[in-house]
């Protein structure tokens, strides 16, 4: 089994800038958080949760329950995070009603992991990050 908590630098990433702006992001917000390399921690995991910081944000997500939390622009987003084997699974409602998605599997191997997120509008963006 491979081991999920460790930290992650970003190395490259797929179509993340048109992804945003795909959101409704404005392409200026869109076009800074793409150029960010923030490394991702996942500190903990287990059956029932699953710690992670990013962008300096720490977040403990329950595992297979609605979490309702605020990111970096203080908009709220409700997610459920799920675990199999070497996957980690967010479905993401980006705004109340439910009317606008994501989907971010994250896949992690010994040497790093693939984030691969898709929205409701059917965009798709690829990151991959190396274990360091």
């Amino acid at each position: 089994m491979v081991k999920l908590e460790g930290t992650y630098e970003l190395v490259s990433q797929e179509n993340y800038l048109e992804f945003l702006k795909s959101l409704g992001v404005p392409d200026a917000e869109a076009e800074k958080q793409s150029q960010l390399k923030e490394p991702i921690t996942i500190k903990s995991v287990s059956d029932s949760s699953i710690v992670m910081s990013y962008s300096g944000q720490e977040v403990a997500f329950p595992v297979g329950k609605e979490y309702e939390y605020s990111i970096r622009n203080k908009h709220t987003i409700w997610t459920v995070a799920t675990i199999s084997g070497d996957t980690i699974t967010f479905k993401t409602k980006l705004n109340a009603d439910g009317s606008l998605t994501e989907e971010k599997v994250i896949k992690i191997t010994d040497s790093g992991l693939t984030s691969t997120t898709t929205s409701s509008k059917g965009t798709k963006a690829v990151r991959q990050y190396k274990r360091v």
